[in-house]
């Protein structure tokens, strides 16, 4: 009896910690996250997360600002790099230069919210933001 008890807990632990490896919210990370610009989505600026391997992603992404007085003035940026997310926080970084571009970047299932040193792109440019993950 003892046995056959053990072998029941055993088993049940088992497929309790696959579920709950299956369903690790790193697993919902990859997709196709766009920014919510003035309450709506801006379907222009975007972050996208394309998992490599275990918790190593690859990050590309583009922003963009448009001149209040020139609307023909615009500028542009984009992201291009490999990250490795291990928490809720994870570090993107193009390289160790002043100018280059880093941004920390906090992330729930289905939403980051990004906060950047203002490097990455063109004058005015900025991936910070709070972006959703798009359904398509």
């Amino acid at each position: 009896m003892k046995k056959h008890l053990f072998l029941a807990l055993s088993l049940s632990l088992l497929i309790f910690t696959g579920i709950a490896q299956a369903l690790s919210p790193i697993d919902n990370l990859e997709g196709h996250y766009v920014l919510i610009r003035e309450g709506k989505q801006d379907t222009g600026q975007y972050i996208d997360l394309k998992r490599i391997s275990g918790k190593k992603f690859h990050v590309s992404g583009f922003a963009y600002w448009t001149s209040t007085y020139n609307p023909d003035n615009v500028h542009t940026g984009e992201l291009d790099h490999d990250v490795t997310v291990r928490s809720k926080v994870f570090y993107y970084s193009d390289g160790i230069e002043d100018y280059s571009c880093h941004a920390k970047v906090n992330w729930k299932p289905g939403k980051l919210t990004v906060k950047d040193n203002n490097q990455c792109g063109g004058m005015n440019v900025t991936f910070t933001g709070t972006y959703i993950k798009s359904k398509s």
